[in-house]
């Protein structure tokens, strides 16, 4: 996006803490065109209609926002809560908050999975999206929103609406009984729960829009809505890279590689406190901080050194192509020994190096060569449809999404993810809605 698209992005993070997803980016500027477009707007004009409209600055974070959600969406999830929630007495009132619920998959998912249990729930759902709480309000769901990921529990829903060949609707009393709120998580005072009230918070696939800092804010802002011992799920793609400071009461804890938060009681120290009473300890010991500072460094940069596996590699570039870090991201894919059968990797993070370095040429023939050397390959298709997009080249754009959509077709009637490390964990089926769309978008 140029200096005027930067305006959007920077106006959408100042109103809602969002930050715009680098493989959605394309996407919003293809909206805000469409929408200059049919208001008969420049660029610069709309930019100052967003800023003086409530109505259209809404629109606009809703189309930030990606709403990619399912019933029991992270099965193992669900399997993990069902366990716990046979270990609590059956007479009390647990209280639920499905704190960025989107279209209300999660939320109802929870409720279904308390009513299994015949355990008394308060369910709290809230969402900045208000178009998606609408959907949550109405009550019907498609069949788009039942996956292979979480079947087993799909049985569950018939306790609290009816699944037919159409979809699947929530019983109206049920919907009653849900107390749904729109709420902005960094903006919005009070929370819409009792401090120290919640039994089980869901807070899933969110922080991809936030920064670390943003992120610290958040965790803190949620933890006050826990009680002693209360649960606290990010999705299984985020928590390994969450972690709280020790001003924050969370304890991350796992159950047969499920990871969650667990609330502490005050006489509990976290694992954060232990690491800083050791280090005031060696510090009284004469281990100076500047020494055990040049220790932590070496060890990382031993880290970087010992990459040996394609995970680890993909994790350390995507860590330093988010901080701009292009040089040293390049220097460690030139480092790094891909095996034939990995080369379509190198050459599609060439490619995103080249892309952020405004090369769209050399980004352009990086992506169709990962496209070429492995047929099955998508994400290559996906960005180079993406560049022919941005260059006008409509034909070209939609043969190459067309392609993409078949082989993205292929892989969810199986019910895989793939390459979930290299798309920031989007299901398949989010990039074959917009495969299908821009398929057939016309001039």
């Amino acid at each position: 996006m140029g200096q005027t698209e930067n305006l959007f992005l920077n106006l959408i993070e100042e109103k809602s803490g969002l930050i715009v997803n680098t493989s959605h980016k394309k996407f919003l500027e293809n909206y805000i065109a469409d929408r200059c477009k049919a208001l008969g707007l420049s660029i610069e004009e709309y930019a100052a209609f967003v800023r003086s409209n409530e109505n259209e600055l809404e629109k606009l974070i809703d189309e930030a926002a990606i709403n990619e959600t399912y019933f029991f969406r992270e099965e193992r999830q669900f399997d993990f809560l069902q366990k716990y929630l046979r270990s609590l007495p059956k007479e009390k009132k647990y209280t639920v908050w499905s704190a960025a619920c989107s279209s209300g998959e999660e939320a109802l998912s929870l409720y279904s999975l308390f009513e299994a249990e015949k355990r008394n729930v308060k369910l709290v759902a809230s969402d900045i999206d208000k178009s998606a709480m609408a959907v949550l309000q109405k009550g019907f769901y498609t069949r788009h929103s039942l996956r292979s990921d979480g079947q087993k529990f799909h049985t569950f829903l018939e306790g609290i609406g009816s699944i037919d060949e159409k979809g699947f609707t929530v019983k109206k009393e049920i919907l009653q009984k849900i107390d749904i709120q729109t709420y902005n998580l960094i903006s919005d005072s009070p929370l819409p729960v009792i401090q120290g009230s919640v039994d089980i918070l869901f807070l899933r696939n969110v922080f991809i829009y936030f920064n670390s800092k943003v992120r610290a804010e958040i965790i803190k802002r949620i933890a006050a809505a826990l009680r002693e011992g209360g649960l606290l799920f990010l999705s299984v793609n985020e928590i390994a890279s969450v972690d709280c400071d020790f001003s924050i009461p969370l304890i991350k804890e796992n159950s047969n590689g499920v990871y969650y938060f667990r609330k502490k009681s005050d006489k509990e120290e976290t694992h954060v406190q232990k690491r800083r009473s050791l280090y005031i300890e060696a510090k009284t010991k004469g281990l100076e901080y500047k020494k055990k500072k040049a220790i932590v460094f070496q060890k990382k940069v031993q880290e970087v050194k010992e990459i040996k596996n394609l995970d680890a590699l993909l994790d350390t570039f995507f860590d330093l192509y988010d901080k701009k870090n292009f040089l040293n991201a390049n220097k460690l894919l030139q480092e790094f020994f891909f095996r034939p059968d990995q080369i379509e990797y190198k050459l599609y993070l060439l490619g995103l190096l080249a892309e952020g370095e405004d090369k769209g040429e050399e980004a352009e023939k990086f992506f169709f060569q990962s496209s070429i050397s492995n047929s099955l390959f998508w994400p290559g298709l996906f960005k180079l449809g993406l560049l022919y997009e941005k260059k006008g080249e409509r034909e070209k754009a939609k043969k190459t999404f067309a392609n993409c959509q078949t082989i993205l077709e292929t892989y969810i009637q199986k019910g895989n993810m793939c390459y979930n490390k290299i798309v920031q964990a989007f299901s398949p089926t989010y990039f074959l809605r917009l495969c299908q769309k821009y398929s057939k978008r016309e001039e």
